[in-house]
């Protein structure tokens, strides 16, 4: 490490406010960036915590760079090293496999002991930095028993692959590969001073251009082991440090709630909006009943008032259980919610069209479905390599033979999936031609074409079990190729689905904003045991109440109370609803 630590490159924090526009900053930094330097693309990297903010990033540079999580970026380091040393690349695990194999190991070595504060003791290891030597020698032993069957098994879970890319990085051929890089880390405040603080010192060591964007009030995942406060600690003394106090997002009424709610930094809050002179309200109710009662008229006093949508409304909860029972209630009133993350009509997402563009090549050996399947979802292949190899027409089975058979022209990842393509070809046939019945087909299919695997190297795990749940709906069908043609149809559809209320957690908010939200609060919700607990769950509700661009409404009911935070609205907001 002596090296790295010999090149200090400089270091700019921006801290923000919620709406200061910081994302809006870190992409416009980054576009400006290409536009002068189109050649280093390959050296900019832009950081962030979750898909949802990585895909926005990408949408938002014309996709001329990609978004990466801590996580993406890492597992593309080591596959790089894995292909390097002709090494097989592990298999991504998600959570609910490393619960069980975690599960499996604490009943073997801790047979006498709660199982979940076992699973707490190892995460206070893995993700909080914890000694190891603070715990018994049996909860020992089940941690150092999960991770021999996680090496016997070649698997990474998530917090391995960052401890695996740190363990890479600190080697000099792999380090220096960074060596004048632009790399822009986004919503910082929620990064592990543990885990992903390691790998960004080395990197922003090597960069020309390092910056962080960071909310400190929007920090809302410390059971990731995010802890802003220390975090900071480690940051250069000679960081330079801008402050983003102004909201273009909401207007004053909204933002004198935010005040309150918010840290240091949300204490200097002011909005850039006019003032409307309607206040955020909070309604009190005696029942469950009564706050609904209050939700639908609200929403049809506001939006027959300001002629808004459904679209533009939002209730936001702390738990999705929440959201749930809400929704089920409303339902009853004639109100329709849509879930935001979720697919209103599944058949239209990405993943479905592409395994569709796989059986249209299996069954009909259509041609016209190459172009979309050839770049999905594997990132490596560009449209420049696209363009070298099939110019200005669309790509055909001559064109994948011709890439298969010269690796040397067209690059090794051209060759390389242009080659499975062509064996999926072959393969589907054998599959439809075998006496199997159509689910075993189906399945085959799904398992020679790769597409899973694909998705699950580029951790993408929820859209690959959206491709197994397509899968088993194949009973419901007379034959496969029915099913195929229904697909088909399904896809093409112009028929869209009616919007409705969305219906949102707080963490899944963030970074989304709408003209009216609906705060569903009450005292039960924010399990404040320790000061930690209420820091946190008081930033969750800064979060959640700053996605308002124009009207904030919260609502309580008498009988569970409310969180102490909003005492503050007591006297001049409060709206008994009855």
């Amino acid at each position: 490490m002596s090296e790295i630590e010999d090149i200090n490159r400089k270091c700019i924090l921006i801290e923000g406010v919620a709406g200061a526009g910081k994302t809006t900053a870190a992409i416009d930094h980054v576009n400006q960036y290409l536009s002068e330097h189109p050649e280093n693309k390959d050296k900019v990297f832009l950081l962030t915590l979750t898909n949802t903010g990585a895909k926005e990033i990408g949408l938002r540079t014309d996709h001329r760079i990609r978004g990466n999580t801590m996580h993406s970026f890492c597992w593309s380091l080591l596959k790089t090293q894995y292909a390097m040393k002709n090494r097989n690349k592990p298999r991504i695990i998600d959570e609910a496999v490393s619960k069980k194999y975690l599960l499996d190991s604490i009943k073997t070595y801790c047979p006498n002991d709660d199982p979940e504060t076992v699973c707490r003791c190892i995460s206070e290891i893995r993700l909080f930095g914890r000694s190891e030597d603070e715990y018994s020698r049996e909860i020992r032993d089940a941690y150092h028993h999960y991770l021999t069957r996680l090496q016997t098994n070649n698997e990474l879970d998530f917090p391995r692959i960052l401890e695996k890319a740190y363990t890479e990085l600190q080697k000099p051929e792999v380090y220096r590969r960074y060596d004048g890089a632009y790399i822009i880390c986004d919503e910082t405040q929620d990064f592990s001073p543990y885990l992903e603080w390691n790998i960004i010192d080395i990197l922003r060591r090597r960069a020309d251009c390092f910056m962080m964007y960071a909310s400190p009030s929007q920090e809302i995942y410390p059971f990731r082991g995010a802890n802003y406060t220390l975090l900071k600690q480690l940051f250069p003394a000679d960081t330079e440090k801008q402050v983003l106090n102004e909201s273009y997002r909401c207007v004053p009424e909204v933002v004198e709630v935010a005040r309150h709610l918010g840290g240091e930094d949300a204490s200097r809050m002011v909005s850039r909006l006019d003032a409307t002179g309607v206040s955020a309200k909070w309604y009190e109710s005696a029942n469950n009943s009564l706050s609904i009662r209050m939700l639908v008229n609200t929403f049809d006093d506001i939006s027959s008032r300001e002629n808004l949508k459904p679209k533009d409304f939002a209730i936001l909860a702390r738990s999705s259980a929440q959201l749930s029972s809400t929704a089920r209630k409303l339902e009853m009133y004639g109100v329709k919610t849509t879930r935001v993350g979720s697919d209103p009509d599944i058949y239209k997402t990405e993943p479905i069209r592409r395994f569709t563009d796989y059986l249209s090549i299996a069954i009909a050996d259509d041609e016209r479905c190459l172009d979309s399947i050839f770049c999905y979802p594997d990132e490596s292949i560009n449209e420049e390599d696209m363009i070298a190899l099939r110019g200005a027409k669309r790509l055909t089975w001559d064109h994948l033979r011709e890439a298969t058979d010269n690796p040397e022209k067209y690059g090794t990842d051209i060759s390389q999936r242009s080659k499975a393509i062509l064996k999926f070809r072959k393969t589907a046939k054998d599959i439809l031609e075998s006496g199997l019945g159509d689910e075993e087909k189906i399945c085959m299919l799904r398992d020679a074409s790769g597409i899973c695997n694909l998705l699950n190297e580029q951790l993408m795990f929820t859209d690959s079990r959206k491709i197994d749940r397509i899968c088993s709906e194949i009973n419901f069908h007379r034959s496969l190729e029915k099913y195929w043609q229904y697909l088909v149809e399904r896809i093409s559809r112009d028929d869209v689905p009616e919007e409705g209320i969305n219906l949102c957690t707080y963490h899944s908010s963030k970074g989304r904003e709408w003209q009216t939200v609906f705060l569903l609060e009450n005292e039960n919700s924010t399990f404040c045991k320790t000061a930690q607990d209420m820091a946190v769950s008081r930033n969750a509700a800064y979060v959640a109440c700053t996605r308002a661009r124009k009207n904030l409404l919260i609502s309580t009911e008498t009988k569970t109370g409310y969180p102490c935070y909003f005492d503050f609205m007591k006297n001049k907001r409060r709206v008994w609803y009855q």
